[in-house]
């Protein structure tokens, strides 16, 4: 049987969610270059040549991992957000999705984009690429919601969406950096103080409340 069949019987794709689900619990509290083709074989109840039949190479299975993660984050913080009207809301709607998932991942040890992209920051190739794309896809959504929220006439004139959109993230990032480290869920009821307090600096009086 070539390399990959059996991932596409009904039985081969069980197994391979199987193994995505057990190599992203590693990942999530661990970090990605924790995962092992032992571990994850070992957790699955599979031989490490069943595991290569599905994934040739630790770095497949690792760019899988992140591909699974990206759907997940699409799912649970950017579609819901989506639904909300547009303008202020909309940019608060992301904001808020992201805190909900973050809130909700706690068990998981934190968002595992954030983990993965301080893990690969100084380590160039394929991983670090995807990590960066995915970041400056965040970024760009949330600079096209606050350039949304500006023609709305929800924020004042002169906010650039640029700059704001990296004080967002930087929010974001530090609350589950430091969930991370010290394991405390406080820091995004933090978080979530300090991006309502920062927009609410910049709303218009014609803007609608969080």
């Amino acid at each position: 049987m070539a390399a990959g069949t059996r991932s596409r019987t009904p039985k081969g794709k069980r197994t391979r969610e199987s193994i995505l689900e057990a190599a992203t619990a590693i990942a999530s509290t661990e970090g990605l270059e924790a995962i092992s083709f032992g571990r994850v074989a070992q957790a699955v109840g599979v031989s490490k040549s069943g595991l290569f039949s599905h994934f040739p190479t630790k770095e497949a299975l690792q760019l899988a991992v992140l591909g699974a993660f990206r759907e997940l984050f699409v799912a649970t913080v950017v579609e819901p957000s989506n639904a909300t009207p547009e303008g202020l809301p909309r940019l608060w709607g992301l904001c808020d999705s992201w805190l909900r998932y973050a809130e909700t991942t706690v068990a998981d040890g934190g968002c595992l984009f954030q983990r993965v992209a301080s893990e690969y920051a100084g380590r160039p190739g394929p991983i670090q690429d995807v990590i960066k794309e995915l970041i400056l896809v965040f970024s760009g959504r949330l600079q096209r919601r606050i350039q949304m929220a500006l023609d709305a006439g929800h924020l004042v004139p002169g906010v650039e969406p640029l700059t704001l959109a990296f004080e967002l993230q930087s929010l974001m990032g530090s609350a589950n950096g430091a969930f991370q480290l010290f394991r405390d869920p406080a820091v995004f009821a933090l978080c979530r103080h300090s991006l309502e307090s920062r927009l609410r600096g910049l709303m218009t009086p014609e803007a609608p409340p969080l």
